[in-house]
């Protein structure tokens, strides 16, 4: 794990900038020149271990993550190098003052397929590690997979000893792609297991792709016989590729599916491609207007593990939609990864 600071707070801006600054340019300008493009905070390596891997070696595999602040929402946001997401309300320091990441703890969480029963010892399981971002006072969680998911930390030491987490609930989520007008049994289903981390209390959602989606544990219910996740609605976003100006008839949708857990008292949003996100509400706003209002379009830059410069950095497309039904921003990347939280 690695802090990426070998150059000035001004240069390293400025890099970002220059890898940035025509493809934002040509978003603002859409846009009539009211979006702010987002701020570069400190980046950092994260190692994440598979699920049969007891220990950190020189071969566990290594993500970059990145941290934004998006000045027009005022939203903190976390980019990995495969293109997950994750959002916050927040602030971060940077620069030269950049905090390498502590370790905080690992857990192998299993996870079953749609249609997958019970647990067996063929059910499929994935590491997932947690670290301290001691920039914004964070808990980043990161899977073998990428993934990734941001909560506020808690503080406290790395626990002596680590405990396993506690499973509540499975569920299977049904997300149809963008053009799917109805549910049939040939949509694409995601098994979901739901964890509680003991370690610091927080609530884990894991698919069955080994995407995640953390949130803070206050407020469960009593655990008891698990109630079927009631769907809300659906959207289609449209989301442009990096490079990308301006929308056209080429420009690609993600399909987002928005569904209650009784068992937990969550929304969940699930995209087509698996990727999810948490809002610990389980209020829908009674509107007229069901589709999601597009805000502003941004573009992100990630670096590779152990990489400083930004000119080989992976650049991602997003768009920032306000969706009055669950009151909500939703930040949703080309990738199909997403993330929602409260609008204020």
């Amino acid at each position: 794990m690695v802090t990426r600071t070998p150059v000035s707070s001004l240069t390293r801006n400025a890099l970002l900038l220059g890898c940035l600054t025509l493809a934002q340019a040509a978003v603002v300008s859409a846009q009539d020149g009211k979006v702010k493009p987002p701020e570069w905070k400190h980046g950092m390596d994260l190692k994440a271990r598979k699920a049969d891997e007891k220990e950190f070696t020189k071969d566990t595999k290594k993500y970059g993550v990145e941290a934004f602040a998006d000045p027009n929402t005022g939203k903190l946001t976390y980019i990995s190098e495969p293109g997950s997401f994750a959002a916050l309300t927040g602030t971060a320091m940077g620069g030269d003052k950049s905090k390498e990441p502590e370790f905080h703890h690992g857990l192998t969480l299993r996870v079953r397929k749609a249609g997958e029963a019970d647990f067996t010892d063929k059910t499929k399981r994935y590491g997932v590690e947690c670290f301290r971002d001691l920039n914004a006072n964070t808990f980043i969680y990161v899977s073998e997979t990428g993934s990734i998911s941001v909560v506020p930390s808690t503080g406290g030491s790395a626990p002596k000893e680590v405990k396993k987490p506690e499973w509540r609930h499975g569920l299977t989520l049904p997300a149809r792609k963008a053009g799917e007008a109805e549910f049939t049994p040939s949509t694409k289903r995601y098994g979901v297991e739901v964890f509680v981390d003991p370690n610091n209390g927080n609530l884990i959602y894991i698919t069955e792709e080994g995407t995640i989606a953390v949130t803070a544990g206050e407020g469960l219910p009593a655990a008891g016989k698990v109630k079927n996740p009631e769907w809300k609605h659906g959207m289609e976003l449209k989301v442009r590729n990096a490079g990308d100006a301006d929308f056209n008839d080429k420009t690609p949708k993600v399909g987002v599916e928005v569904w209650l857990d009784p068992n937990a008292n969550r929304t969940v949003f699930i995209t087509e491609k698996g990727h999810i996100s948490l809002v610990n509400s389980t209020k829908f706003v009674d509107t007229k207007n069901r589709n999601p209002d597009w805000k502003h379009g941004l573009e992100m830059a990630v670096r590779k593990p152990g990489v400083s410069e930004w000119e080989k950095a992976s650049k991602y497309g997003m768009e920032v939609y306000a969706d009055e039904l669950t009151n909500t921003i939703i930040y949703i990347v080309q990738t199909g990864a997403l993330a929602a939280l409260p609008a204020k």
